[in-house]
This record gives structure tokens, C-alpha cells and sequence, in this order.
């Protein structure tokens, strides 16, 4: 699973069983081909190089540091497009994640190519281009 990576989607608590208190909700989903990627990557949603930073923005995205309810509450947008019927989850302009530690303190940069677009902090960058940017 997870074969081009993970992504977010909307709570399949709302999605799949209509429970109104998961409608601001999102959970880890595997981006298991190219044609998901791409479809992830058109409407602006992060792809996580694994599960666990999948799971871990889930947390962070589903409880801000200000919200103390029951029920999760994301600041993002939900895409028309979905992964198994559910909408890919696309978090606020503001807020980025690196792909592989989950740190949203930055600097981040987007790297993109042709086959994938991430978000990713300084510690993570191809050392080429670290020292390009940090001239």
C-alpha cells in the first residue's frame, strides 16, 4: 500500500457513514497509483512520503493547537476530487508540511516534478539545492 505514497481525505466517518460530527474530519489515505497522485497533486493536496507523517498531519490538521472540541475541525478544503469516495483533503494556503518529518516551522520549499509535488523542509532537501538556496 501507499505505492506513490500517502495522502489526506476527508473522514470516512462522514464520507462513507454520514456521521455529521466527522465532517471537518481526515484520515490517512495510500495513493496506491499514478493516476491518484496526479489527481491528489491537480487540487493542491499533500502527498507524505509515509504513513506515519500521514497520520501525524491528520492529528495536527483534525485538532489545531486551539481547539479544544470533541469532534475534529479541520481549516482546509475538501476537493471535488476523491480516493475511494473520499474527498482529498487540501489544507490551508498557509500551512505546508514537510514530507518526511511532518514540521510545519520552515522554511519549506515545493519540489516538483513531473511525477510528484512535496513540500519539505531544509533538513530534507537534496544537499544541491540546500546549499543553491542557502547561498
Amino acid at each position: 500500500m501507499g505505492k506513490h505514497g500517502w495522502t489526506l481525505v476527508q473522514h470516512s466517518g462522514y464520507g462513507y457513514a454520514h456521521h455529521p460530527g466527522f465532517e471537518l474530519g481526515v484520515e490517512e489515505r495510500a495513493v496506491d497509483n499514478a493516476k491518484d497522485r496526479r489527481a491528489v497533486e491537480s487540487v493542491g493536496g499533500v502527498l507524505f512520503a509515509s504513513y506515519n507523517a500521514a497520520a501525524a498531519a491528520a492529528a495536527s490538521e483534525n485538532y489545531p493547537g486551539d481547539y479544544d472540541g470533541l469532534y475534529p475541525s479541520v481549516r482546509g478544503r475538501f476537493a471535488a476530487k476523491s480516493l475511494d469516495g473520499l474527498a482529498v483533503y487540501v489544507p490551508p494556503e498557509d500551512k505546508h508540511v514537510c514530507a518526511w518529518c511532518n514540521d510545519e516551522r520552515g522554511p519549506l520549499i515545493r519540489i516538483q516534478s513531473d511525477e510528484r509535488s512535496m513540500w519539505v523542509c531544509l533538513r530534507h532537501m537534496p544537499f544541491r539545492i540546500q546549499s543553491d538556496l542557502t547561498k
